[in-house]
Protein backbone atom coordinates (compact mmCIF):
# COMPACT_ATOMS: atom_id res chain seq x y z
CA UNK A 1 0.00 0.00 0.00
CA UNK A 2 2.25 2.78 1.30
CA UNK A 3 4.79 4.52 3.10
CA UNK A 4 3.00 4.21 6.06
CA UNK A 5 2.37 0.25 5.84
CA UNK A 6 5.62 -0.50 4.99
CA UNK A 7 6.94 1.57 7.84
CA UNK A 8 4.36 -0.81 10.37
CA UNK A 9 5.58 -3.83 8.55
CA UNK A 10 9.91 -2.66 9.03
CA UNK A 11 9.40 -2.15 12.24
CA UNK A 12 7.03 -4.71 14.10
CA UNK A 13 9.46 -7.54 12.08
CA UNK A 14 12.32 -5.47 12.24
CA UNK A 15 13.53 -5.88 8.48
CA UNK A 16 14.90 -3.13 6.09
CA UNK A 17 13.03 -1.23 4.21
CA UNK A 18 14.61 -3.04 1.29
CA UNK A 19 13.27 -6.46 1.91
CA UNK A 20 9.30 -5.00 1.95
CA UNK A 21 7.96 -5.81 -1.08
CA UNK A 22 4.12 -6.09 -2.10
CA UNK A 23 3.90 -9.61 -2.37
CA UNK A 24 5.82 -9.87 0.73
CA UNK A 25 4.04 -13.24 2.61
CA UNK A 26 4.95 -14.39 6.60
CA UNK A 27 6.61 -17.13 5.29
CA UNK A 28 9.00 -14.99 4.20
CA UNK A 29 9.65 -13.41 7.27
CA UNK A 30 11.49 -15.13 10.55
CA UNK A 31 10.12 -13.26 12.76
CA UNK A 32 6.18 -13.15 11.92
CA UNK A 33 5.30 -15.70 13.91
CA UNK A 34 1.93 -16.14 15.98
CA UNK A 35 2.95 -13.52 18.81
CA UNK A 36 4.44 -10.96 16.25
CA UNK A 37 1.37 -11.63 14.13
CA UNK A 38 -1.13 -10.26 16.82
CA UNK A 39 1.59 -7.12 17.12
CA UNK A 40 1.12 -6.55 13.53
CA UNK A 41 -2.30 -6.59 13.89
CA UNK A 42 -3.07 -4.20 16.78
CA UNK A 43 -0.46 -1.38 15.35
CA UNK A 44 -2.43 -1.68 12.11
CA UNK A 45 -5.78 -1.02 14.21
CA UNK A 46 -4.04 1.72 16.18
CA UNK A 47 -2.60 3.57 13.48
CA UNK A 48 -5.06 2.95 10.78
CA UNK A 49 -8.23 3.22 13.09
CA UNK A 50 -9.49 0.00 12.21
CA UNK A 51 -10.80 -2.98 13.77
CA UNK A 52 -10.26 -6.97 12.28
CA UNK A 53 -12.39 -9.40 13.27
CA UNK A 54 -10.32 -12.54 14.57
CA UNK A 55 -10.92 -14.36 11.28
CA UNK A 56 -9.87 -11.76 9.45
CA UNK A 57 -6.96 -10.71 11.17
CA UNK A 58 -5.91 -14.85 10.75
CA UNK A 59 -6.36 -14.28 7.03
CA UNK A 60 -3.44 -11.65 6.84
CA UNK A 61 -0.78 -13.07 6.27
CA UNK A 62 1.03 -11.28 3.44
CA UNK A 63 1.04 -7.70 2.34
CA UNK A 64 -1.96 -8.13 -0.62
CA UNK A 65 -3.82 -9.44 2.01
CA UNK A 66 -3.46 -6.84 4.82
CA UNK A 67 -3.70 -4.37 1.69
CA UNK A 68 -7.01 -5.85 1.09
CA UNK A 69 -8.57 -5.81 4.40
CA UNK A 70 -7.24 -1.90 5.03
CA UNK A 71 -9.05 -0.99 2.13
CA UNK A 72 -12.39 -2.46 3.31
CA UNK A 73 -12.25 -1.03 6.69
CA UNK A 74 -12.09 2.52 4.42
CA UNK A 75 -8.33 3.02 5.33
CA UNK A 76 -7.74 4.67 1.77
CA UNK A 77 -5.13 7.00 3.84
CA UNK A 78 -2.49 4.49 4.13
CA UNK A 79 -0.01 6.64 2.05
Amino acid sequence: MNEKLRDIICDVFRIEPERYRPDLASAEVDAWDSVMHITLLLTLEQSFGVTFEPEEGAEMTSIEAIRSALARHGATDAD
